[in-house]
């Protein structure tokens, strides 16, 4: 017979307790002519670069876009420093408030540096970039992880545990049973 359940992944180590983790991450997603060409998730303790350059983090195809490269830098708080081309004209989404690249730089969150703009990404914020006919989508969220733990075995089970590996202890109870 034909089944279409989904095959259960076993594990010889059962796990006993669970333990939840929270974590930052910058999540980024690439849009072009409508489609979402990609969508990762990062650390924001590392440093993600959006360009046309092969060593950049996510290469765009240098035919589309020829222009600087779009640098996440790490902030030290979990969150992530942005610097961006002049013409990324940024959108960014800060609780309930919106602001494009006006009212950003009216309200001091965007800051213009030479031709870069500079600002700043936190948790829970949000935002978009314009990088020639691609669309950078970046948000930095709160994550929950549920990581198995083992339970951590008892004395005699270490004990017992020891004296089987040992081939002393095997060879001297295969004799006496």
């Amino acid at each position: 017979m034909f089944s279409f359940r989904r095959p259960v992944a076993t594990s010889l180590a059962t796990p006993k307790a669970t333990t939840l983790v929270r974590r930052q991450r910058l999540r980024i997603g690439v849009v072009h002519d409508e489609r979402l060409l990609t969508e990762q998730a990062f650390d924001p303790a590392e440093t993600v670069t959006i360009g046309a350059s092969p060593r950049d983090t996510i290469a765009l195809p240098d035919v589309d876009y020829q222009g600087a490269a779009l640098v996440f830098a790490p902030d030290g708080d979990g969150g992530c420093a942005v610097c961006a081309p002049g013409d990324a004209q940024p959108r960014l989404a800060r609780g309930d408030q919106v602001l494009d690249q006006q009212a950003a730089e009216r309200a001091g969150v965007v800051t213009t540096h030479g031709s870069f703009l500079q600002f700043h990404v936190a948790r829970n914020h949000r935002g978009r970039c314009q990088m020639g006919p691609y669309t950078v989508l970046f948000q930095v969220v709160e994550q929950t992880v549920d990581v198995p733990v083992l339970a951590r075995p008892s004395f005699l089970q270490r004990a017992r545990r020891a004296a089987i590996a040992d081939p002393v202890w095997k060879g001297s109870l295969a004799l006496s049973a």
